[in-house]
């Protein structure tokens, strides 16, 4: 959001901002009068737009979900969680009910001549399965420039840059790790869990005390994480992007990552697993931490569109 928002302030389209109330006191560069900062409710969202529907030409909602009203103006809707469609088997029913809930309530308050905007064909797909309106495919990202001093990477360090939700699949890998360890093989898993996470943190240093290394560094900048690591491994179960994974070639980590269609839309990895199999995911490790090639394989698939979803705002 970030990034979209600095490349809109680089262009004549006039465009008004609302704010979660979370955010207040960020974006100081943008005029009072172009931005209001609520609560993020829907019955806040319902008044704004209730009081404001016709002074806007087009809008545009980042979070999945449309105007809880009609509108008749142009409307785009950012859709970037592909987990309200489809739920990994290792959701439990809670999970699963809560986020169907929400992609019912989406296709309640949905109008057949909004466009939604999505970042893969992977998403497109899942997408088009439960709503007929046009979809668009335009990724944006925007990558941190590496040091021009480049960096030493250890071939034993592997990087996951993500937190503990569910798909994510940490068990799966924390499990490996604790086998490879079995083998007498420790090589040094890098993870940005945050504490509210228990159950994951708690197997972390059940896992430390025998000897395994995990490094859990919680919410941080991951560019020195990056820069350190040989391989960034990424056993999510589903991504509507795979943002970490784009950011890990940009600093030249080899990918190994689940088998799974989202990964092969953003790169050619170096090698895969089955995300679901706790040996699968050691053997790969294996052969990433004993390879003798030192020329870098993975190759990104994927572009940023930022320009074409200026273009479509404009």
């Amino acid at each position: 959001m970030n990034y979209l928002i600095e490349e809109l302030q680089k262009t004549d389209i006039e465009v008004f901002y609302l704010f979660d109330l979370r955010c207040i006191g960020d974006y100081q560069e943008i005029p009072e009068e172009r931005k209001v900062y609520m609560k993020g409710s829907l019955m806040t969202r319902y008044r704004f737009y209730k009081n404001n529907k016709n002074k806007f030409s087009k809008v545009f909602c980042f979070a999945n979900t449309p105007p809880p009203i009609k509108l008749k103006c142009k409307v785009f809707v950012y859709f970037h969680n592909v987990s309200l469609i489809y739920q990994p088997q290792n959701y439990g029913f809670k999970e699963r009910f809560l986020k169907k809930i929400k992609m019912y309530f989406i296709r309640v308050i949905n109008n057949k001549n909004y466009t939604y905007i999505v970042q893969t064909n992977f998403v497109a797909q899942k997408l088009k399965k439960v709503i007929r309106n046009e979809v668009l495919i335009l990724p944006f990202f925007k990558l941190s420039t590496p040091s021009k001093e480049g960096f030493i990477k250890k071939k034993d360090h592997f990087v996951y840059i993500s937190n503990g939700n569910t798909h994510k699949n940490h068990e799966i890998l924390l499990s490996a790790w604790g086998k490879l360890g079995e083998k007498s093989l420790f090589p040094t898993l890098h993870l940005t869990i945050t504490s509210n996470y228990t159950d994951l943190i708690g197997k972390i240093e059940c896992l430390k005390t025998q000897g395994v290394k995990i490094e859990n560094h919680g919410y941080c900048d991951p560019i020195f994480l990056y820069e350190i690591s040989k391989f960034s491994i990424y056993p999510s179960l589903t991504e509507s992007f795979g943002l970490g994974i784009i950011e890990a070639i940009n600093y030249e980590c080899e990918i190994i990552c689940s088998d799974l269609q989202y990964a092969y839309e953003v790169c050619s990895p170096k090698d895969v697993f089955n995300p679901f199999d706790i040996d699968s995911i050691v053997n790969a490790v294996e052969r990433a931490m004993f390879s003798k090639i030192n020329e870098y394989e993975t190759k990104p698939v994927i572009s940023n569109k930022i320009n074409e979803l200026l273009n479509i705002l404009k």
